[in-house]
């Protein structure tokens, strides 16, 4: 076995989870499935739609507790109506126009977030219909920090009878983005525009800390590692990724890498 020199070393290495733990944390997303309304405010009937607007009914824009409607409409959905993915209710994009919807939550700057929606599509559209929604991200000054565009194409050539029907098909997504601000948005808008008003149906958006490995460097001179804690792979700053002093200076830090045979 070869001897290791003292001399500086830096090298690239993964951070093991004995040594640094990333654990998924939950973030304080609200509402995540529509399932409660705001103060005031009467849900529809599980066995009922109700068309919600931005702009029509004074209110409307925020009946759904945590969620603002941002642009044009959509339609708030009971369990009964169709099946929802979780809980009592679902949201179709698309009401009598296509429609957006934002949260906004607090994030640590520099820290990666996972977002995970389940998504399905109107049954009454019709075969092979591509329904499509776009997901943004926006940090506090409304610069993107995420977009991604997310299909369903209903395969059921059926004619559904609303309210009471249970074939609805339910997909599961996740995007991953780096926090750049301690307030992010998350946005859903629909991309849908067909004469009858049939959208991508929304349910179960979810959000957590991401937990993947990070990448970083071991400066051996004042004992330093350097860690890309969000993941961007490149260095940023000790403020937005991680400085760890520990150990005495010069000594060499033994990773898989510097184990030589």
């Amino acid at each position: 076995m070869k001897t290791l020199s003292r001399k500086t070393l830096i090298f690239t290495f993964l951070l093991l989870s004995s040594i640094f733990s990333f654990s998924h944390a939950s973030v304080s997303i609200i509402n995540g499935s529509f399932e409660t309304p705001n103060t005031g405010v009467t849900p529809p009937g599980l066995n009922q739609s109700r068309n919600l607007t931005s702009t029509t009914y004074i209110g409307e824009y925020d009946d759904i507790l945590g969620w603002t409607i941002t642009g044009g409409s959509i339609d708030w959905v009971g369990n009964l109506y169709w099946n929802s993915s979780d809980g009592n209710y679902s949201i179709d994009m698309t009401g009598a126009n296509p429609g957006k919807i934002s949260q906004s939550f607090v994030t640590s700057i520099g820290t990666r977030y996972i977002v995970s929606f389940d998504l399905s599509g109107n049954p009454w559209a019709r075969y092979g219909t591509a329904l499509s929604l776009v997901a943004f991200v926006y940090n506090a000054t409304d610069m993107e920090e995420y977009s991604g565009t997310y299909t369903f194409i209903d395969n059921t050539d059926v004619n559904p009878s609303l309210p009471g029907y249970t074939g609805m098909i339910w997909n599961s997504y996740s995007f991953e983005f780096i926090a750049t601000s301690s307030l992010s948005k998350l946005t859903f808008q629909s991309l849908n525009t067909n004469p009858l008003n049939y959208g991508p149906v929304l349910d179960n958006v979810q959000i957590t800390e991401s937990n993947s490995s990070r990448i970083g460097v071991f400066r051996a001179s004042t004992g330093t590692w350097y860690l890309d804690l969000n993941g961007n792979d490149h260095w940023d700053d000790c403020a937005i990724d991680g400085c760890y002093t520990f150990g005495m200076n010069g000594a060499v830090a033994l990773t898989a890498a510097s184990i030589l045979v």
